[in-house]
């Protein structure tokens, strides 16, 4: 297998996983807010919480906090985007893996790559180097980037964008 092929597999691989991680954790985000916000109003329109009147109030006003973060931070679109990129990558990898590709077609899947990362969203660097992590341990079977422990926490939550993780030795 050609250097270029087997970079450009590895590549695909990782950005495969790096979305699928993106993905479920906006899914699941998206139906932690559904869940909240059928179980409290059903609570409150069952009268469940009639003579706890902080529990009420609080009851009242999740749904509205939930639904709003929902919709400001787009949990169920960002999802299918990154649903969309990772069928991609996984799609060029498959190709990529099927058999003898001549230099015309490597050149072509380069550039659909290419043009496939320009149209991603800004990497999360924290959950970016655990998946490097895991592609490592798939290939060298050992993790390669040591990455701190509250970067690893709020992987899929902050960009860390000035984070560098130290190299295992």
């Amino acid at each position: 297998m050609s250097e270029d092929k087997s970079h450009l597999i590895a590549q695909c691989q990782l950005s495969s996983l790096y979305h699928e991680h993106r993905e479920c954790f906006l899914t699941t985000c998206h139906k932690m807010v559904l869940f909240v916000v059928i179980m409290s109003s059903a609570m409150l329109a069952s009268g469940l919480v009639e003579g706890y009147a902080t529990v009420k109030q609080l009851m009242l006003l999740s749904p509205v906090l939930l639904a709003s973060l929902d919709l400001v931070f787009s949990f169920s679109t960002a999802s299918q985007t990154h649903k969309f990129l990772r069928h991609r990558y996984s799609y060029i990898e498959a190709k990529l893996v099927g058999g003898d590709v001549s230099p015309d077609t490597l050149a072509e899947m380069s550039k659909e790559v290419t043009l496939l990362m320009a149209e991603e969203p800004p990497a999360y660097r924290a959950l970016l180097y655990h998946c490097t992590n895991l592609t490592d341990l798939r290939t060298r079977k050992r993790q390669t980037l040591k990455i701190h422990w509250v970067h690893m926490l709020f992987r899929n939550v902050f960009r860390f964008a000035g984070s560098q993780p130290n190299n295992i030795t």
